[in-house]
């Protein structure tokens, strides 16, 4: 992973001159050079900018139209023929963009807050390696939020710190009562971010507690361990914080983890504790699976990383579904004491049978529902 560049920087052309009536006041628009803006929600024909007195509702200038580039949610634009008093004008110019997703269609990401919950759902490594995996793949810094901590089970923390503070910003909250809201706004200022995680973890509910008065929808947990749908648009939403704004996308669509397109090979890249290892196995085009003389296995062998790379591994080189893996242990509970290969004591984070039986349900949802091209649409 790597940390993204600095705003590209804006463009923009001087406005076109405007025929007015001479018995009519010129409308208050804004002369040359552009006024710059971020797009925070596109609906049919209008664009809606973000400037600092306010969202105007835009339309596109014609050259722009027949582009290929196009308007994304998350462009930086110029904007002529600004009329301050009614909110509106006009999009002439789209900024160089650092990067985009395209599921969803959103420009300009610094970093992704991938959104666990501590219970109900239950928290589920494998669920959030996926989406770990999957904002590195593309080149999005990751963040890890943990909700429902006020819920949370003894150990479980501090499992989730052994295994991933090493190499993720790792933040408790609770959406609920309030916990850890501001220690995470200090994380989102300055930055544009996107929420990823499953269903039913409480995304929409922790906009909302960051920014009273969002009225984000959300949805209750359906009796498969399953939230319901609530967003349907993308939309970036500018939060307000003790340093610079942030910015935050409400993504439908983000909450199933497709890594088919991802190779194999390039897999162990995107586990950025084994970039110690990698290179150093005996075969160059090692997938640190059951290869002789692997460094990353010899490593990381007996960790819940290293598990949930096999799985994801399997998943890509055999194009099986995704299911999770069973225990005959007896009184299972969230974590357990384990051994890697060098013999350093590690916490093994697992599920419990009720969990297990409740996530191989909705994988298998997710899978139908990526197989016949469906995405969550409403959810976030």
């Amino acid at each position: 992973m790597m940390d993204l560049a600095e705003t590209a920087s804006q463009a923009g052309t001087g406005a076109e001159p405007i025929d007015t009536p001479s018995n009519e006041a010129a409308p208050d628009f804004e002369a040359s050079p552009a006024v710059a803006g971020r797009v925070t929600r596109i609906q049919a024909d209008f664009v809606y900018v973000s400037l600092a007195g306010g969202v105007y509702e835009c339309r596109l200038r014609g050259k722009l139209k027949k582009t290929q580039m196009g308007v994304l949610v998350g462009d930086l634009v110029g904007l002529e023929e600004v009329d301050h008093a009614s909110r509106k004008g006009t999009v002439a110019s789209v900024s160089p963009r650092r990067n985009n997703l395209t599921k969803p269609a959103i420009a300009n990401v610094d970093q992704a807050l991938v959104v666990m919950a501590a219970i109900d759902p239950a928290f589920t490594p494998l669920q959030l390696d996926r989406f770990l995996v999957l904002v590195a793949e593309r080149q999005v810094r990751g963040v890890i939020v943990v909700n429902k901590i006020d819920k949370m089970e003894p150990g479980l923390w501090a499992a989730i710190q052994e295994n991933y503070g090493a190499h993720y910003p790792i933040y408790g909250v609770s959406a609920k009562v309030g916990t850890g809201l501001e220690a995470l706004l200090t994380q989102l200022a300055d930055n544009t971010s996107v929420l990823c995680g499953p269903s039913g973890v409480g995304k929409s509910s922790l906009l909302n507690a960051l920014q009273p008065g969002l009225r984000l929808t959300t949805g209750e947990i359906s009796d498969w361990g399953r939230g319901t749908h609530t967003t349907r648009h993308v939309a970036l939403h500018r939060l307000e914080t003790d340093g610079e704004p942030g910015y935050v996308a409400d993504t439908p669509g983000f909450s199933l983890t497709d890594l088919a397109h991802i190779a194999p090979a390039e897999l162990g890249h995107y586990f950025p504790e084994f970039g110690d290892q990698l290179g150093n196995c005996r075969f160059t085009d090692c997938l640190h699976g059951s290869e002789p003389d692997c460094a990353v296995r010899e490593t990381w062998a007996g960790t819940t990383r290293y598990g949930s790379y096999l799985d994801i591994l399997n998943e890509l080189t055999f194009e099986k579904p995704l299911f999770f893996a069973t225990s005959t242990t007896k009184n299972e509970g969230t974590t357990k004491a384990g051994n890697s290969s060098g013999g350093k004591k590690t916490t093994v984070l697992r599920l419990d049978t009720e969990a297990r039986e409740s996530n191989r349900r909705l994988t298998k949802q997710q899978m139908q529902q990526l197989k016949h091209g469906a995405t969550d649409d409403d959810d976030l």
